[in-house]
Formats: structure tokens, C-alpha cells, sequence
């Protein structure tokens, strides 16, 4: 069930009175692997499942693998990071499913019929080159569907939360796609790279790579993400750029 905007409203003051107050942070245990009995299952579940009390044996904690050099990357995605863009030109009343996409290109392509086909062209915003103030604004949607691709993540878009999509897959991992920009540009991969490696990762393993950002007064309501890859990946936030990092709440687990 999505949360109202007035959840997502009573969320973000508390998230910024937390901020003001100082927030509790959980324990670090920097250099760590977290144990593989802190990823048997949610957090709600081993309530529900076996009670407050064995609850309390999963002490929330974070941990690090190192640090990665992320100045190139920066330099690729500091252009229009933090503006708020239009993405409703020219929508057509398709309506489009959950984590479909349509690239402009065929090879990109993932329809699996001329139906399907139609339903995503009509639910595509339809951009052309003057919609594009800049070509090196990569957050720029009018960009991304006329160069990469046009994907609609419909909590996320709900939210404002902008996207560079890379890598991704459909909700059951049975289809991997490589997206233009990571496919064709040579400096998008040499600059993730880092990360990458600071994972000990090779990007063949990676089904979903993506940058989000958050513009200012955003938030990200509480939320547990769906689908078959939840449970068959390990997902990894990287912070990019990151102007004041005492105004950022991250909060997971039993929030």
C-alpha cells in the first residue's frame, strides 16, 4: 500500500526534528562483513515470526567495506542533480506496467508483442531534441528517453526522485538489460569503476545499477521493496554528492 502524501508529510518532520536533535546512530563496525543471520529474513518478519525478544538479538548495526573514489563520478552527475523536471510532456493514456521500459534503441527493446509495444510507446513521454537543454544533464528525462532509456518506477517517480538508469532487470531476474549510456560510454563505466572494485564485485554480477537523486525537501517514505530480486541480490547506497551530510537520515530494519 503506498503512503499518502500526508505519511510521507509526517515522515519527512520527523525525520528533520531527528536532524535537529541529534540522531542516536546505530553501532559501526567498520571493515565487517555483516553475518548471513542478519539476512535470513525482514526485520518485521522475525517480529511477527518469533517476537519483541528475538528481536533484540539483530542489534541494527552498519558497516563498510572501504572507501571509493567517486570525484569522476561527480563531475558526470553534479549537472542538474538537484532540479525538478517535468516528466508528463506529451503522456499518452496507456497507462504502462510496473518496471517496464523502452529505449530508443531495438536491440534495447523489450517488447514481447506488438500489444505490449503500444502500450509503452503510449505511455512514454513523448521528448524530441529541443525538449534537451543540455546533453550533459544526464538527469534530465527528456535526455535519458532519447539517449537511454525511459523507465517508469511509479513509487519513486510518485516521490520526485530523479534517475540515471544503467543496469536493471525485471522484477523476477530473468531478464538483464545493459542500457545505452552504460553500454556505449566508456567514461560512465571507468567511473563507477571504483566502486566496483572497493565491492570486490565484477559489473557482470550487478543486475540493477542506478543513481537517484533526492531533491531538496524529498523524502523517502518508509517503505520494503518487492520482487523476486529483493531476495536473490544485496543492495549497496553509495553516497555521491552529498552537500551537508548532517541534514541526510538513512534509517533501515525495525523503523
Amino acid at each position: 500500500m503506498a503512503t499518502s502524501q500526508e505519511g510521507i508529510k509526517e515522515q519527512h518532520e520527523e525525520a528533520v526534528r531527528l536532524v535537529r536533535e541529534g540522531m542516536v546512530c546505530s553501532t559501526s563496525k567498520s571493515s565487517q562483513e555483516i553475518p548471513l543471520t542478519n539476512k535470513l529474513q525482514p526485520m518485521h518478519e522475525i517480529k511477527n515470526n518469533h517476537g519483541v525478544d528475538k528481536l533484540a538479538q539483530y542489534e541494527p548495526f552498519w558497516t563498510t567495506r572501504g572507501r571509493a573514489d567517486v570525484s569522476r563520478l561527480q563531475e558526470l552527475v553534479r549537472e542538474g542533480y538537484n532540479m525538478t523536471y517535468k516528466t508528463t510532456k506529451g503522456l499518452g493514456g496507456g497507462g504502462g506496467n510496473r518496471n517496464t521500459s523502452s529505449a530508443n534503441s531495438k536491440k534495447n527493446s523489450a517488447a514481447t508483442s506488438s500489444t505490449a509495444s503500444k502500450t509503452r510507446a503510449a505511455a512514454r513521454p513523448q521528448y524530441t531534441e529541443k525538449d534537451i537543454a543540455s546533453k550533459t544533464n544526464l538527469w534530465d528525462p527528456a535526455n535519458a528517453a532519447l539517449h537511454n532509456v525511459s523507465i517508469v518506477r511509479p513509487s519513486h517517480d510518485a516521490w520526485g526522485i530523479h534517475k540515471i538508469i544503467l543496469l536493471f532487470c525485471d522484477d523476477f531476474v530473468q531478464r538483464r538489460y545493459a542500457l545505452p549510456w552504460w553500454h556505449n560510454r566508456d567514461d560512465i563505466r571507468e567511473a563507477m569503476q571504483p566502486i566496483l572494485t572497493v565491492l570486490n564485485v565484477d559489473a557482470s554480477r550487478v543486475v540493477r545499477l542506478l543513481l537517484a537523486s533526492l531533491p531538496p525537501g524529498v523524502t523517502i517514505p518508509v517503505h520494503e521493496d518487492s520482487g523476486a530480486w529483493v531476495g536473490l541480490t544485496h543492495r549497496v547506497h553509495v553516497p555521491i554528492i552529498v552537500e551537508q551530510v548532517d541534514n541526510i537520515l538513512f534509517r533501515c530494519g525495525g523503523t
